[in-house]
């Protein structure tokens, strides 16, 4: 009987173990397959940055060299002085400090009031807030120009982030993060005297620090990238952002002897860098904050 047993339980054993080397092989081939989707995915940005710092000859040889053989920081050199991107980046950078900060917040205070008021009409209004996310956004540009026209804000950094201060994914995104907050935390600060506004800064607002974080991200990821409104608003080459300053680049390169390929490229990268350095440096919080939403109704 005993013998019965121990061969039982050397079989169930040897089972196992051909069932965890399986696991493991199929595990192996999962990561080689992710990892060689991933070399796709991000060698043609290897490529725009090696290329970068190459002269135009040894980025057009038949052998293209990932490591440049003789690497120069005269294509950044170029494209920022002779190429407007010093002023393109300034611009940038001003609409970017002017939207993101004023976006979360109407974003935050809207979310927060849908989910701990009550008022006539809530409901339908959030579905029409919802609702506007259907709209494809270029179909307003022509109405908004006009009141961007009337206000005197034509290329101004104002006249840039007007259209997108209201989001509908924003307030949804916000509205869900203040559902998890305990309404007894709220009930128990008016009872000890605090306003409604006191009781969002004081006690709302820290909690909902990880959802503005996540919006914050998307916003300026958003906004330094928007082109199509900024190439309608911002006619003046004074006041153009980095992707119009890219796009007519992209336009005199290997056309004008001024700028070559390699200064375009150049060019690309001055433009994705400061994001791209953004999001991986805050990429374990946007996460964590995105993954700890809670679905409430």
């Amino acid at each position: 009987m005993q013998k019965i047993q121990t061969r039982d339980s050397m079989l169930l054993a040897q089972r196992g173990s051909i069932k965890k080397g399986g696991i493991k092989t199929r595990e192996l081939i999962l990561f080689v397959a992710m990892g060689l989707f991933a070399l796709l995915m991000i060698s043609p940005v290897l490529w725009m940055f090696s290329a970068s710092f190459q002269n135009q000859a040894e980025m057009f040889k038949a052998s293209f060299n990932w490591i440049p053989l003789n690497a120069t920081l005269n294509s950044y050199r170029n494209v920022w002085v002779n190429g407007n991107l010093s002023g393109a980046f300034l611009t940038s950078l001003e609409v970017t400090l002017i939207y993101v900060p004023i976006h979360v917040l109407v974003c935050t205070l809207t979310g927060y009031v849908f989910a701990k008021f009550n008022f006539r009409f809530k409901n339908i209004t959030f579905l029409f807030i919802i609702a506007t996310m259907l709209i494809p956004q270029e179909t307003t540009f022509f109405p908004v120009y006009d009141i961007v026209k009337n206000l005197g804000w034509l290329n101004t950094p104002q006249g840039v982030v007007l259209p997108f201060f209201f989001s509908g994914f924003g307030i949804f995104l916000m509205r869900q993060y203040a559902l998890a907050i305990p309404n007894e935390l709220i009930e128990a600060a008016k009872i000890d005297g605090c306003s409604d506004s006191r009781s969002f800064f004081s006690i709302a607002l820290p909690l909902l620090q990880p959802g503005m974080t996540a919006l914050a991200i998307l916003a300026l990821t958003f906004i330094w990238n928007e082109f199509a409104w900024s190439r309608l608003v911002l006619s003046d080459p004074g006041s153009q952002t980095l992707p119009i300053a890219l796009y007519f680049l992209s336009h005199t390169a290997g056309v004008s002897q001024a700028i070559k390929y390699p200064d375009l490229l150049a060019a690309s990268v001055l433009t994705a860098a400061p994001v791209l350095i953004l999001f991986l440096f805050f990429q374990r919080r946007f996460i964590e904050s995105i993954s700890s939403v809670g679905i409430k109704g």
